[in-house]
């Protein structure tokens, strides 16, 4: 019934016909039990609301403060809930995280987190209504509507971030899943508790489920603990990435302004190196390269040498094949920072990487050394190796370790090959409102 991978600790199977992924470590005190609710994308963005009332009590222990004490008894366990989309998914996390019962010598510790959980996922707070329907608690839901209107507001006070999501909205908003799907404070306003809880029910009845543990906990235990809750899972077909292929016949330019000192730019290329591809590790190197990186020649060159921006890098988003740019500049420079960013890019042909090629030679070895890093620092991290057994059910993607060995191989010729794979799509500039159009 069970796997156990080679060289490893990790277990895979088959419960009840549900996924399931166990490491078994004690590198670490706790241990992570997590539930996912894996299930097609919808636009209207409820999931978002539902983890955060499902975080707040249950159905057993009715507000914050009674869990909270209860955790508090548990070793200061903690139980919550968080959404994710990607692509055509959406995903609803339901997690615990306890000290492993080794260390304390107790055998009922993951019993009684477990209980907490059950009671997050298929006992929450919710009432009947004077309608005879079922809704969510009406003063957990108000906070949790009142929060996220205050959470929109202040994102648009926040303008580098304002400008970010605008960017994407206008970059993706073609796309056949736009990467960006914001709800207004007017749609908001207008959900009704009960429309929320019917939302939820049908969303865990009908998701695909996988199960990830990481902690010094064994097999049978993780069985019996998932025993205690009624899941069910469905079969639906998981999108995770997006695979389309977008070729770029015209860049797009937006300008927006508002009342700022400091202009922004954003800068979206398209790439179709998925994590299968082979030149999949050198895109990573390339990226920390590029502008990933303190030492990354957008930072050399833009900032440090020319002094055309007060911030700058560069950022992958493997799922939806993007490599994005943003700039902080001042108003005068915005043309001399997108041209300074277009040419430190086309720098990394064959020509002139032979040309400079003890430049290039320190760059890669130095993102070599930064990539170790990470990898050495995500295979400590307890929540990476649990939210990665995961994604590795999703996609097709390398694990990190493959992807680690990958990059020791990978040749100055290898990166001077990414460019080509990289379209610019969209520039998007936000500016201060006296400042005149360029």
């Amino acid at each position: 019934m069970e796997k156990q991978e080679k060289n490893t600790n990790k277990n895979k199977y088959k419960y009840k016909d549900i996924d399931v992924c166990i490491e078994k470590t004690n590198k670490f005190t706790t241990t992570v039990f997590n539930i996912y609710y894996i299930n097609k994308y919808d636009d209207n963005n409820y999931l978002s609301l539902v983890s955060e009332l499902l975080t707040k009590c249950n159905g057993k222990y009715t507000s914050t403060e009674a869990q909270t004490r209860k955790l508090y008894d548990l070793y200061s366990a903690g139980v919550y809930s968080a959404q994710s989309m990607n692509y055509k998914t959406q995903i609803l996390k339901c997690s615990v995280e306890c000290i492993s019962e080794n260390i304390i010598d107790c055998d009922d510790l993951y019993d009684e987190c477990f209980d907490l959980l059950n009671n997050m996922i298929y006992n929450p707070h919710v009432r009947v209504n004077s309608r005879g329907r079922t809704e969510f608690c009406k003063k957990d839901f108000d906070e949790v509507i009142e929060n996220r209107i205050n959470l929109i507001l202040n994102e648009s006070n926040n303008k580098r971030r304002y400008g970010a999501m605008r960017f994407l909205s206008k970059m993706t908003k073609k796309d056949e899943f736009p990467l960006i799907q914001k709800m207004n404070i007017n749609k908001i306003k207008k959900i009704k508790a009960y429309e929320l809880y019917d939302y939820y029910l049908d969303f865990i009845n009908n998701s695909h489920i996988i199960v990830s543990v990481v902690g010094n906990v064994s097999v049978d235990k993780v069985n019996k603990l998932l025993n205690k809750l009624n899941l069910r899972t469905n079969n639906v077909n998981i999108e995770y990435e997006d695979k389309n292929l977008y070729r770029i016949i015209k860049t797009k330019r937006y300008v927006e302004k508002l009342e700022i000192k400091q202009s922004h730019i954003y800068m979206g290329y398209r790439t179709d190196l998925f994590y299968r591809h082979e030149l999949y590790a050198a895109y990573i190197l390339f990226c920390l390269m590029f502008g990933e990186s303190p030492f990354s020649s957008l930072f050399r060159k833009v900032r440090e040498k020319l002094g055309l921006a007060y911030t700058i890098y560069a950022s992958a988003n493997p799922v939806r094949n993007l490599c994005t740019v943003y700039a902080g500049v001042d108003s005068n420079n915005i043309n001399k920072a997108i041209k300074a960013i277009k040419d430190c890019l086309n720098s990394y042909n064959i020509h002139n990487i032979n040309k400079n090629r003890e430049y290039f030679e320190n760059l890669l070895n130095e993102a070599k050394s930064e990539f170790k890093n990470e990898y050495i620092n995500s295979i400590d991290n307890q929540e990476y190796i649990v939210s990665n057994n995961l994604k590795y059910y999703l996609t097709d993607r390398r694990t990190l370790e493959e992807l680690y060995n990958d990059s020791l191989l990978v040749t100055l010729d290898d990166i001077s090959k990414i460019k080509d794979h990289l379209w610019l799509d969209t520039i998007y500039v936000l500016k201060g409102l006296g400042e005149n159009n360029e």
